[in-house]
């Protein structure tokens, strides 16, 4: 059994499956990422057996089997896998004995830290474990209940003394989720005003191809106009000259046959 200190680190609750029957399906506070990273992202246990899919996602067999069956798809985002791209995660009961877990009692004060072949033995000695007060109905250490009660039930209640400790536990994960979600807004505001830019380079653009067709339209426009009007004009006046010499034709003809006519007779 090791006992340790314990600062601000990651836990992850996690339950096992086909360890042992006194720990199975039993919440427990893990303190290293590894066993998280393979824990079967779908139902939250932890395993001797797990698959890693080709889109990096991690399932238990009994996951995996049922994937399988129903057609070779991930059901968080519906992408197919081959057996032959999966990776099997493999681990064996003294591997997982050995991580490292918190009491379950940890968020009464006890700062248990130790294996999880060792969490039976401790947890059954731990002097941390709570009982309801018969008066105030409240959450009181065992060990504090007589005075607890003694004094009129103004002991100070375990959520209010241990509640801090327990929060420690994780103060570092919020921490770094905080952290990562800060540079995952930082990235994001970076690539909107890398986008805003680009959108208002689009519309400058657009907006200079509109004002240069517009011009180009208006020239043509112009042109035809001056064309249509010389066009008109230079007809007009082709048209008075074919009268003209219609009407001189008529004329000279008009005259000819009264010549003709005279010297018929």
């Amino acid at each position: 059994m090791e006992t340790v200190g314990r600062g601000p680190v990651k836990a992850f609750f996690l339950r096992m499956v086909g360890f042992s029957n006194a720990l199975d399906w039993r919440p427990l506070l893990f303190l290293e990422p590894v066993v998280a990273e393979r824990a079967c992202i779908l139902c939250g246990t932890a395993g001797r057996g797990a698959v890693r899919l080709s889109c990096e996602h991690t399932v238990c067999s009994d996951c995996h089997a049922e994937c399988v069956k129903q057609g070779g798809i991930c059901p968080l985002d519906q992408k197919p896998f081959c057996e032959d791209d999966l990776v099997h995660l493999n681990y064996s009961t003294g591997y997982l004995g050995k991580r490292k877990v918190a009491c379950w009692n940890a968020h009464s004060g006890c700062s248990f830290v130790g294996p999880v072949s060792g969490l039976l033995e401790h947890f059954q000695q731990c002097a941390f474990h709570t009982v309801s007060c018969p008066q105030c109905h409240t959450s009181v250490l065992r060990s504090d209940i007589v005075r607890h009660c003694r004094e009129g039930c103004s002991l100070h209640l375990v959520t209010d003394t241990a509640a801090v400790n327990f929060l420690d536990l994780d103060r570092s994960s919020i921490e770094q989720v905080q952290n990562e979600l800060g540079e995952a807004v930082g990235k994001i505001s970076g690539d909107l005003i890398s986008l805003q830019r680009g959108l208002n380079l689009c519309c400058e653009g657009l907006k200079a191809t509109h004002t240069s067709c517009r011009r180009l339209l208006e020239d043509k426009a112009c042109k035809h106009d001056d064309l249509t009007v010389t066009c008109t004009a230079g007809s007009i006046v082709k048209l008075t000259l074919l009268r003209r010499v219609l009407k001189d034709v008529n004329n000279g003809v008009e005259t000819l046959i009264g010549q003709l006519q005279a010297h018929d007779i």
